[in-house]
């Protein structure tokens, strides 16, 4: 097969817009780890359900998705928080198992409650950039990737400086490291990791209202999200925040060109060997540290 290079940017930049959104999910799914100790498999339940608040503020209120992310935010940042006072805060110091079994029974809770009263119909936002298009050097952008990809940059953006600039980011960061020495310099660890929680899940959920101006709307639409989250975690060094927003871009390219060389059904296959792959090569990640300073 001859490869035209034309088609090969195409194709790389497709990645790039895509691995935004992986990489602000990712960002929320290691932040959760990296602080609390939970591998938290609700990510892409918590992420569909911002998808479908995202849908129903458009539907019933003529609300951009991107708008609605506004308000889907702090939504969610609640709810996440709420989520760990009263389910997560009583396991935080049983085992893994324990753990892993509570976030993918809330899994099953929320995809259920969403299948009893929304079916499992397909739902489309239509906004008025869905079918623009912009021409440039042979190439070909359309505008809600276009948007999305920078809305999910934005948002990175201010993750990175809420956790860099501000109080309650140092705390999360200190909690992240040291515990324990967070705890005796006074932090209090409990309400911080209600905080991640419901910083992760917000995240997830604003990544979900995003896409959803090209992506389509049911209950199975954060699983995809969810296995590719994992991956980008795990390249991008389990706990670095960092990390996951580079390693979405990297899952991304390498998705979106395998895509274009050889078959579209040959994309998550070959996510699953990258994935199998760090974990016998390089199980610390690309990036090593979890944290960085």
């Amino acid at each position: 097969m001859a490869i035209e290079p034309t088609a090969l940017i195409q194709s790389i930049l497709a990645g790039v817009f895509v691995g935004a959104i992986y990489s602000l999910v990712s960002a929320g799914l290691t932040l959760i780890w990296g602080t609390m100790r939970i591998v938290n498999f609700a990510h892409g339940a918590l992420m569909m359900l911002g998808m479908y608040m995202a849908y129903w503020t458009w539907y019933f209120l003529g609300l951009d998705p991107l708008l609605s992310a506004l308000v889907i935010f702090p939504t969610f940042f609640a709810l996440g928080y709420a989520i760990d006072k009263f389910l997560l805060r009583r396991i935080i110091q049983a085992s893994s198992v324990a753990q892993l079994l509570i976030t993918f029974g809330l899994t099953l809770f929320i995809q259920n409650v969403v299948l009893y009263f929304w079916r499992s119909d397909i739902r489309l936002v239509t906004t008025s950039y869905s079918s623009l298009y912009w021409h440039a050097g042979g190439l070909v952008f359309d505008a809600p990737h276009v948007i999305a990809f920078f809305a999910a940059i934005l948002c990175g953006i201010g993750l990175h400086l809420f956790l860099t600039r501000s109080s309650i980011g140092l705390a999360i960061r200190a909690t992240a490291q040291d515990r324990e020495a967070a705890q005796t310099v006074g932090i209090e660890t409990k309400r911080i990791f209600g905080m991640t929680f419901g910083l992760g899940t917000a995240l997830a959920a604003v990544a979900g209202a995003i896409i959803t101006s090209y992506y389509p709307v049911n209950p199975d639409s954060g699983n995809q999200f969810l296995f590719l989250a994992f991956v980008v975690v795990v390249l991008g060094s389990l706990g670095n925040y960092l990390g996951a927003l580079v390693g979405g871009l990297i899952i991304g390219v390498v998705q979106s060109t395998t895509g274009y060389v050889y078959l579209a059904q040959a994309e998550l296959p070959l996510a699953f060997v990258v994935f199998l792959a760090i974990l016998i090569f390089m199980p610390e990640g690309l990036f090593g540290k979890r944290l960085r300073r």
